[in-house]
């Protein structure tokens, strides 16, 4: 007999981002039908905007840490 294997903490939470993804597609396709997905864009870019005038530092280490990320990832990748 085979012993059954359990169920993975990365198969939970890739099922979880799933789920979440296409939660945001109705949502995003619920504003279309109702006319109001260009202003809810348009407010949050507003809102990312101002907040980026606030604080420019915490704009300036989001970007950072997404580079370096990036980085971190493709130079894994080459040494496979």
């Amino acid at each position: 007999m085979k012993a059954k294997k359990g169920i993975s903490f990365l198969r939970i939470f890739w099922v979880t981002f799933l789920i979440l993804i296409a939660l945001f597609l109705v949502y995003l396709y619920q504003l279309y039908t109702e006319g109001l997905l260009a202003k809810k864009i348009l407010f949050t870019v507003n809102q990312l905007t101002e907040m980026t005038k606030k604080n420019p530092i915490l704009c300036a280490g989001l970007v950072s840490y997404i580079i370096i990320f990036f980085l971190g990832y493709s130079i894994g990748k080459k040494r496979r």
